[in-house]
């Protein structure tokens, strides 16, 4: 069972990773709608780890687990951690489209 909850964990992560993806960098865009002009959905770093963290809180709710709930934040963290050394890191700064 733990490796089911594992997995399910990392699926949450890769979820919030694919949709921060696809709601700011695609024609997909959230941000070009008046609701949703905001840093929360402009920002991949902010709106992956906000979609990741809540998709983890949702399993450890259905799985009624904390340890589920603190590895899935600690999970989002990491996510958040790594957009954030990633978009530091590049070389070729995207601007706002």
């Amino acid at each position: 069972m733990i490796t089911i909850k594992f997995l399910v964990l990392l699926a949450s992560v890769f979820t919030g990773y694919f949709l921060g993806y696809l709601f700011t960098e695609t024609k997909y865009r959230l941000a070009k709608y008046r609701v949703f002009q905001f840093k929360a959905f402009e920002c991949r770093k902010c709106l992956s780890t906000h979609i990741a963290w809540v998709t983890s809180t949702l399993f450890a709710t259905i799985f009624e687990d904390w340890l589920v709930f603190i590895i899935g934040l600690i999970f989002a963290a990491a996510l958040f951690l790594g957009l954030y050394l990633d978009e530091k890191e590049k070389t070729i700064k995207i601007e706002d489209l």
